[in-house]
């Protein structure tokens, strides 16, 4: 069940650049990003460090709250604005056999208010 289809776009140097320039072209003008970030789950955490530092690098606003999981959990059923506690992005990490289908895939079955989680707007 391995295949290299679409590895290369990951071999290649990082041209923050280049992203930079695209994601001012896709029509971002600096907006406020509120990241939540897990302090509690060691590979949570490694993954918002390494993620939220790349936003950073191609120029995005971001706002990254280092918070212990429960509060994520808690805030990211928040369907508020920014300033009033909403948030824009969270890391996380699903494992088991129940992503390897789209069938069970939680984040897949994201329709509408039975979503598993919902975005602020």
């Amino acid at each position: 069940m391995a295949s290299d289809a679409g590895v290369e776009i990951t071999r290649r140097p990082d041209d923050y650049e280049k992203v930079k320039k695209e994601l001012v072209a896709a029509g971002y003008r600096g907006e406020r990003v509120v990241v939540l970030a897990c302090s509690t789950i060691p590979s949570i955490h490694a993954m918002s460090q390494v993620a939220t530092d790349v936003l950073r690098r191609i120029g995005m606003n971001i706002n990254m709250q280092l918070l212990e999981w429960g509060s994520v959990v808690a805030r990211r059923a928040s369907r508020e604005p920014l300033d009033k506690g909403g948030w824009s992005i969270f890391y996380t990490s699903l494992g088991g056999m129940g992503n390897i289908s789209p069938g069970p895939n939680l984040p897949l079955q994201a329709s509408g208010a039975t979503a598993w989680f919902r975005l602020a707007r």
